[in-house]
């Protein structure tokens, strides 16, 4: 998520992915099943915040938000004379 999106993200919301990836690498090492599923739950949870923040921005238009489509009347082909 961050490789891909991390630009468009502030670092108060990259913050808490970047700290819930650390921890999971740390219980992945230590091979603690419960620290590692507690972990990847923490993971999700940043991630769901940031994917979020994320929607907010694309929905107000803020920077980084992709354009939205044109919206064509049924049945207009793309790139014909009608």
């Amino acid at each position: 998520m961050l490789h891909d999106t991390g630009d468009k993200l502030s670092s108060a919301d990259k913050q808490p992915v970047e700290a819930a990836i650390d921890e999971l690498k740390k219980a992945i090492e230590k091979g603690d099943l419960a620290d590692i599923t507690r972990s990847m739950e923490r993971l999700n949870q940043a991630q769901h915040r940031a994917a979020e923040s994320l929607y907010r921005q694309a929905q107000s238009g803020g920077a980084g938000a992709p354009p939205r489509p044109e919206r064509r009347p049924r049945g207009q082909a793309r790139g014909r004379a009608g």
